[in-house]
């Protein structure tokens, strides 16, 4: 079966462009200005159409908590959206901190049959901190990252440990830079100063930053980033290598 996809713009690594796309079967044969015969037309005009978004920082809830959200939902939801990657967060209950758990989340996805799920295992055995997950395991298994999303690594060599091995391997951490000691859980109200205080969270970031360096480590993420000084802070680091 031949489909034509006409009149959209086609947006990818390299730009954009008025064309139009015939598939095949299941594979893009032709990307034309021309209008080839097609068994059935979907006319795109006023769309983008695009590879699959990959959404990097997803919270699926499964396993543990499907009464908030679940591999099969928000595969669903995803597709539905453009979105044909999705990486997990770890923060499940139970954590995903080990291969059994985190080849169960592929398995399910792979049986809804809509995206390819790509699992961010964490950074520590259920997220306390306390120790570093087996990362060579959880990696063959299908783990591509590692993150204790919201919750801090506030031991600096246990950050260390994580940042060596994930290098070793080829992969890399996404910490949620945050001085708890700093911020006690404060808030404050929108406003001028509430837009400048960035201790909580720069400080942290910093020695991250520099705990990367001495590891050698390549590949450094952050999450939870909320202003441009922080911003800032990642910039430098990049410039510094």
């Amino acid at each position: 079966m031949k489909i034509l996809i006409k009149n959209g713009t086609i947006v990818n690594w390299g730009g954009s462009e008025e064309a139009n796309v015939l598939i095949e079967g299941d594979k893009i044969s032709k990307i034309t200005r021309e209008c080839p015969a097609a068994d059935r037309v979907i006319d795109a005009a006023g769309k983008l159409v695009m590879p699959g978004l990959i959404d990097m920082h997803v919270h699926f809830r499964d396993p543990g908590l499907e009464y908030k959200d679940d591999v099969i939902s928000g595969s669903e939801t995803a597709v539905a959206g453009g979105v044909t990657t999705c990486l997990p967060m770890a923060n499940t209950r139970p954590v995903n901190d080990n291969s059994s758990i985190t080849r169960a989340m592929i398995a399910k996805a792979k049986a809804r049959g809509l995206i390819d799920l790509l699992p961010i295992g964490a950074i520590s055995q259920d997220c306390k901190g306390a120790k570093i997950v087996e990362m060579g395991d959880m990696l063959e298994a299908g783990c591509v990252a590692f993150s204790d999303d919201g919750l801090p690594v506030t031991d600096s060599s246990v950050m260390r440990q994580a940042l060596e091995y994930s290098a070793h391997f080829g992969s890399f951490v996404i910490n949620h830079s945050e001085d708890c000691s700093l911020c006690h859980g404060g808030v404050m109200n929108e406003g001028k100063i509430s837009a400048i205080l960035s201790k909580g969270d720069g400080e942290r970031k910093r020695g991250d930053h520099d705990r990367a360096r001495s590891t050698a480590c390549q590949k450094d993420g952050r999450a939870h980033p909320h202003r441009a000084r922080e911003l800032g802070v990642v910039a430098k680091a990049h410039k510094a290598g």
